[in-house]
């Protein structure tokens, strides 16, 4: 104990001593100062010169050195307030009251198969018939959907077409089992045909197969847009091969 107590007091020390040589250092210029001036005081008391010369002096050395203590403790803050001064504040190029155009993205383009699953999803929520080889019926709105599946029809996979784009149709084949309907819209060449192969067997649902359910649609709309004009013709009578999905 005795040893840590004399470590603790040398330490004391030694801190005091080196505390007590900076005030030494802050304080050396005015003790050079106090020196002087009490050099030439000296001076001048031995030589006889005038008291009113000494206090001038004197007064002058205790003026400057009062200056001096009250500028130094400010060389630092001023420091700071000169970097102040010099900060450049960044202004945006923009006014405020300007208004910026914000990039807008350009929509990605979709595949024909997307653009499919994407109409498909509208159609879907209406609950439509389902006639099957990927035709659905909308009653309510007068539409159908056509899935083409691998095929591709206008640069699409899928027909979306109302009920009165219907131009013409035709039985393409017939079996005792299903009948293959051609028909044109709207919006086709004069010779090319999208052919469904429909069920004969009568639907529940529908009370009819869906095979006659839409030809009676597509007899309907036939019979309202030409209604001098046979619905129905055959492969012969047309001499056409039309497009099939």
């Amino acid at each position: 104990m005795v040893i840590i107590g004399l470590i603790a007091i040398l330490l004391i020390g030694i801190w005091f001593s080196f505390w007590l040589s900076m005030k030494i250092i802050e304080m050396l210029p005015y003790l050079i100062l106090l020196y002087i001036a009490l050099n030439i005081l000296n001076f001048i008391l031995d030589h006889k010169t005038g008291i009113l010369l000494t206090i001038l002096v004197i007064a002058a050395i205790l003026i400057s050195a009062w200056i001096y203590g009250l500028r130094h403790p400010d060389d630092e803050s001023a420091a700071d307030q000169a970097d102040a001064e010099n900060t450049v504040e960044i202004s945006p190029a923009v006014a405020d009251d300007t208004d910026v155009e914000t990039p807008i993205a350009q929509p990605v383009a979709l595949t024909p198969a997307e653009q499919r699953d994407q109409a498909w999803k509208q159609m879907e929520k209406i609950h439509p018939l389902n006639m099957g080889d990927g035709l659905f019926i909308d009653t309510k709105n007068e539409q159908m959907f056509l899935d083409l599946g691998d095929s591709e029809m206008r640069g699409q996979k899928y027909l979306l077409e109302d009920f009165s784009a219907v131009q013409e149709y035709k039985v393409r084949e017939e079996t005792t089992e299903n009948k293959v309907i051609g028909v044109r819209f709207a919006d086709m060449g004069r010779y090319n045909f999208a052919d469904i192969e429909l069920s004969k067997a009568t639907n529940d649902v529908l009370g009819v197969s869906p095979a006659d359910y839409f030809e009676g649609i597509l007899a309907q709309q036939i019979s309202a847009v030409h209604p001098e004009a046979s619905p129905l013709q055959s492969d012969d009578q047309q001499g056409i091969a039309g497009t099939s999905h």
